[in-house]
């Protein structure tokens, strides 16, 4: 009988930076384009992160989340 294999906490972490990371790219270029975060929506973001709109459902709750990880990342960059 095969194993069944289960992700391991490290796939796990590594798998939600590069979401993370995807997202907070795409937000910002779409901030740095002039365009306002109250209009832009879940959907454009997704696509323009190029990830599922599910996944990012996973990782954030809304888009005020991803504001809040990215405004705490300018935080400790600066």
């Amino acid at each position: 009988m095969g194993s069944v294999t289960r992700k391991t906490s490290v796939d796990r972490g590594r798998r939600r930076e590069e979401v993370e990371t995807k997202l907070l790219a795409a937000i910002e270029r779409m901030l740095a384009r002039d365009e306002s975060f109250t209009e832009i929506s879940v959907e454009r973001l997704v696509r323009e992160a190029d990830i599922a709109r599910s996944t990012f459902y996973v990782y954030f709750n809304d888009k005020g989340h991803l504001l809040e990880k990215l405004t705490q990342d300018v935080i400790a960059d600066f």
